[in-house]
């Protein structure tokens, strides 16, 4: 499902100064602004949606709008980021979320993915 857009999530080493975990950051950023598909994004660090959920200082995520008139699909994007991001930042761990399905999990304080299993209705005979 292309929903347009994406959720980055990263995880910095624990124990990264303030200084470096930004600089990491920062440059992440300047991958992401880089790529034509990119129109906008934000970043949290240490902090999540729903109530009272602050989350540890070298942790948080990047939400990424895609622009609308784009030729290639929001998998192909990330397949490209995570390959670059992975060599250039080796030592801070990333995940690619849908963003309703991180939105969901943000909220309910689960940040496992929403599963729904669809069984085709059995008629009697």
């Amino acid at each position: 499902m292309d929903e347009g857009g994406f959720i980055l999530d990263y995880f910095t080493p624990p124990g990264s100064s303030l200084a470096e975990s930004n600089r990491i950051l920062q440059h992440i950023e300047a991958i992401l602004h880089a790529t034509p598909e990119v129109e906008t994004t934000s970043r949290r660090t240490g902090l999540q949606l729903g109530l009272a959920a602050v989350t540890e200082s070298n942790r948080g995520d990047f939400t990424v709008k895609l622009k609308a008139k784009r030729s290639r699909s929001v998998d192909d994007v990330i397949s490209d980021l995570r390959a670059q991001i992975a060599t250039e930042e080796p030592a801070t761990k990333i995940e690619f979320v849908q963003l309703l399905s991180d939105m969901i999990g943000d909220l309910t304080s689960q940040p496992e993915p929403v599963v729904i299993k669809l069984s085709p209705k059995m008629e009697n005979s």
